[in-house]
C-alpha cells in the first residue's frame, strides 16, 4: 500500500510540474495591459476599411489585407506570373474561408507555404493568439506602424516596427 501511495504522490508531483511549464509558456506573460496594447495597435481585420489598397507601395491596413493580397497576387507558388493558383474571390469571401479543411477549399491552398505557417482565430483571442502576433513575422502587417517597401514579393519586411518591439518586450519575447 505504501508503494502505491508513493507512486501516486510522485505522479501527482510530475503532473503539477508539467502543468506549470505549460501555463508559463517559457517566460511569456500575456498581461491585461499587453492585451490592451495589442488590441489597440494590431488588427486582424480593420472593418473601417472602405477600399483595399492598390498594393503599389502602399501599406496594408491590417493582417487580413496582407494575407488576401498574398493569395490573390502570388498564390501558393509565390510567383505573381503564374496565376493558376491565385485566389479569385472577394476579401469578404476570403475572410470566411477556413484555414484548413480536408477535401475542400481552404486558405492554406492559396498561400505560399513557407511564409504562412500559423493560423490565427480572431474570435478566440487566447494567450497563444497574443503570443503569435508578436513572435512571428507572418503577422507583422497587422501592426499599425508596419511599413512595407517591397510589394514585388509576398515576404514581409523583417524589420520589427517600434510598436511590435514594444509589445515583444511587454510579453517577454525579447532576447
Amino acid at each position: 500500500m505504501r508503494y502505491f501511495t508513493l507512486l501516486y504522490l510522485l505522479c501527482f508531483a510530475v503532473l503539477l510540474g508539467c502543468e506549470d511549464s505549460v501555463t508559463d509558456s517559457g517566460g511569456i506573460v500575456i498581461t491585461d495591459e499587453a492585451k490592451a496594447f495589442a488590441d489597440s495597435y494590431w488588427k486582424y481585420s480593420d472593418t473601417t476599411r472602405v477600399n483595399l489598397p492598390n498594393f503599389q507601395n502602399q501599406p496594408f491596413c491590417d493582417y487580413l489585407t496582407y494575407e488576401y493580397w498574398a493569395a490573390t497576387v502570388f498564390g501558393s507558388d509565390g510567383d505573381p506570373l503564374e496565376t493558376f493558383d491565385n485566389y479569385e474571390g472577394t476579401i469578404e469571401e476570403w475572410e470566411a474561408l477556413p484555414w484548413s479543411i480536408s477535401g475542400g477549399e481552404e486558405k492554406k491552398w492559396y498561400l505560399p507555404p513557407d511564409g504562412f505557417t500559423h493560423m490565427l482565430t480572431p474570435d478566440e483571442k487566447d494567450d497563444n493568439y497574443y503570443e503569435m502576433i508578436g513572435k512571428y513575422h507572418q503577422f507583422a502587417p497587422g501592426w499599425s506602424d508596419y511599413e512595407e517597401d517591397d510589394t514585388t514579393s509576398w515576404m514581409v519586411n523583417l524589420e520589427i516596427s517600434p510598436l511590435r518591439a514594444q509589445y515583444i518586450a511587454m510579453i517577454g519575447l525579447e532576447d
